[in-house]
């Protein structure tokens, strides 16, 4: 933790989905060196990352060495004491991890929400925040499947908000999805993307409903965020009301100005929600087809509220 300009002790967490790191046939080297300077840029004290891939075959073993060399070359961590790594790794081709920085964060242990066929579709790391165990997590949603993102993001919900292992969380990822959350007049932070050209990509992230005249059309599908805070958790970017487009700015991308990349928090850390913003500058836009997020929470909000 680290005192902001006005003297408070803040917090801050970033999220990264970094474009199939350590795959060299679809995330070449040549990005690599922008990756590195993007995360020490951050400077963030915990950053959830999404895509670590790894040769041969995207193995277990793979993503830890790619993990453990991003690690040491960003100066950041990513093991317990005990040699414990912080990273989930499924039956998604992709594992999601979590690092943090030595000198500002000493986590209590590593955890892995969740049970049965969503075990292992999480990492987070246990912090002792202001006097209460709090869970950093990395998620990321299914790119395709909209039935199994909103039966997995009910999933996530109950995970983060029914733990023994800790008392609160706040997960940060690229949920492939379009928010439901509103401004203070009811509208939606994020508009309908289906007023942009048709691609087939759409038929991924749609919901697909029939008119009165019996046409079938498409619409975002906003129920998996609906599952999420339904679930019990609030998103950031609502609290804050601070929406930014991460993603669309790729040369592959097919939607433009989309905010996959979010934070959710349980209701006992929404005090403590201090502001958000998304990282877009040269760098950041070279290195993946996501941008970073960064959330700050202020952990002297918890106990004055609580007061």
């Amino acid at each position: 933790m680290r005192c902001d300009r006005k003297g408070r002790i803040v917090f801050s967490f970033g999220t990264y989905n970094l474009y199939e790191c350590g795959n060299d046939a679809d995330g070449p080297k040549s990005r690599r060196a922008d990756l590195v300077a993007a995360i020490r840029a951050l400077d963030v004290d915990v950053l959830a990352i999404q895509e670590i891939g790894g040769e041969p075959a995207f193995s277990a073993t793979a993503k830890e060495k790619v993990l453990d060399e991003l690690a040491a070359e960003t100066g950041m961590y990513c093991r317990l004491d005990n040699g414990r790594q912080a990273l989930a790794v499924s039956e998604s081709r992709y594992g999601n991890a979590v690092m943090w920085n030595p000198e500002t964060v000493d986590p209590v242990d590593v955890v892995l929400p969740g049970t049965a066929s969503f075990q292992n579709r999480v990492a987070g790391i246990v912090l002792d925040f202001d006097g209460r165990r709090v869970a950093f997590c990395s998620y990321h949603a299914y790119p395709t499947g909209t039935h199994k993102r909103i039966d997995d993001a009910q999933c996530l919900a109950m995970a983060l908000t029914r733990s023994r292992a800790f008392c609160d969380a706040v997960v940060g990822g690229d949920f492939n999805d379009t928010s439901a959350s509103k401004d203070p007049a009811g509208k939606y932070l994020d508009e309908d993307y289906y007023n942009q050209p048709w691609t087939i990509n759409h038929i991924h992230e749609a919901e697909l409903y029939d008119t009165a005249d019996g046409e079938v059309k498409l619409r975002a599908d906003r129920r998996p965020d609906i599952m999420l805070t339904q679930g019990g958790l609030a998103e950031v970017a609502e609290l804050t009301q601070t929406p930014e487009p991460t993603s669309g700015h790729g040369p592959e991308a097919w939607a433009d100005r989309r905010r996959k990349d979010r934070f959710y928090v349980t209701q006992g850390l929404v005090p403590a929600v201090h502001s958000l913003r998304v990282v877009r500058n040269d760098t950041t836009l070279r290195a993946s087809d996501h941008l970073p997020v960064v959330t700050v929470l202020d952990p002297a909000a918890l106990s004055s509220a609580t007061e």
